[in-house]
């Protein structure tokens, strides 16, 4: 119904965005804007606010009462199908195999949280699980971190994911939606088949097994990515340009925005 709708009001507008590269192609492909009257416009963060500091990253972790040297990997988001909790969790009963003294923070809430506690217990993740809740210190809880984790069986373009980047973390993501146009396979992360709880298990071993001075030069180049790519300046930088294309357009229709 809503591409039917798309499809319905497109003559009304004069551009309609999409936050990522994979939803213009896909709503060209279903017919819910037609080829060049879509363009991709991504979501922009603070990347002051979301930043690297070893100072506040000591503070978090003393905060949290996790050791210097125990391995943290960091998942935000409700706790909905779309995110594939269940999932996350077996690949990390995997991981904890070769870290065995690996930790999984968890933050947000949602429908399926408790389920979620149900399946930490049954893989005996208990004592390597956390649930935080919703937090408004997602800054200093990514600074704290050592690798951020996404299992989505779809998405648009997380603002989470982009803030991992602009924290310097390195990440691992499953291919869906705009995920891989923030993290790079192999430079700042690990980019990996939705579904695969294997294979999303092994990227995070590899970001894991990998030197402190690596996981450094990775987070440079994630950072780098937001910087250049989704700073609030640089995204505003698109708005306006597009805004200044339309005004010159004697069509003078409205825009229109898809998640």
């Amino acid at each position: 119904m809503r591409m039917l709708a798309y499809r319905v009001t497109d003559h009304w507008t004069s551009i309609t965005t999409s936050v990522c590269q994979a939803g213009v192609d896909r709503y060209v492909a279903v017919g819910a804007a037609p080829p060049g009257r879509i363009v991709y416009v991504p979501n922009g963060v603070d990347v002051n606010r979301f930043c690297p500091d070893e100072l506040l990253r000591a503070a978090a972790r003393r905060s949290l009462g996790i050791p210097d040297d125990q391995p943290t990997v960091l998942a935000v988001g409700r706790f909905d199908a779309v995110k594939n909790h269940a999932g996350m969790l077996r690949a990390f009963a995997l991981i904890i195999k070769q870290h065995p003294n690996a930790i999984l923070l968890l933050a947000g809430k949602g429908p399926l949280q408790d389920s979620a506690r149900t399946l930490v217990d049954e893989l005996h993740l208990s004592s390597s699980v956390r649930f935080l809740g919703v937090r408004d210190d997602v800054p200093d809880l990514m600074r704290a971190s050592d690798c951020y984790l996404m299992s989505s069986l779809w998405e648009g373009l997380p603002n989470v994911l982009i803030q991992a980047a602009a924290s310097g973390l390195p990440a691992v993501v499953t291919n869906v939606g705009g995920n891989a146009s923030v993290v790079r396979d192999g430079v700042t992360g690990h980019v990996v088949p939705p579904g695969d709880d294997a294979k999303l298990a092994l990227a995070v071993i590899d970001v894991l097994d990998r030197l402190p001075a690596i996981r450094s030069l990775w987070g440079d180049a994630a950072r780098a990515t937001a910087l250049s790519k989704f700073s609030l300046e640089s995204v505003a930088d698109q708005w306006l340009s597009l805004f200044n294309d339309l005004r010159s357009d004697a069509r003078g229709r409205k825009t229109t925005g898809m998640q």
